[in-house]
């Protein structure tokens, strides 16, 4: 039925740290909400929000540091993101 498709919580909270993470509302070095406040804050389980940070992690937007917490790192352009700005460059047209 033509409503929204759907977007599974985890994704919608990952979208949600992202965003705040690359406007710099959590500029590089700050730390995030941990697995706890995240479940209090998002109403999520533990799994959810596990899934949050490993995605984050993957994606190279937070490192995790046991013991003290998960912390934004420095943005830089990569690879991915080059592709995204520049989706029809390709190796062959460096010869040109």
């Amino acid at each position: 039925m033509g409503g929204q498709p759907f977007i599974p919580i985890y994704q919608q909270l990952k979208d949600y740290y992202t965003q705040r993470i690359l406007s710099q509302e959590y500029p590089p070095g700050a730390r995030i909400d941990s697995i706890h406040r995240m479940m209090v804050r998002h109403q999520v389980s533990r799994e959810t929000a596990k899934l949050v940070l490993r995605e984050l992690i993957r994606e190279g937007l937070i490192i995790s540091i046991q013991g003290k917490g998960s912390f934004v790192v420095p943005q830089t352009v990569t690879n991915d993101q080059w592709g995204m700005i520049i989706p029809f460059f390709s190796p062959n047209m460096e010869q040109l």
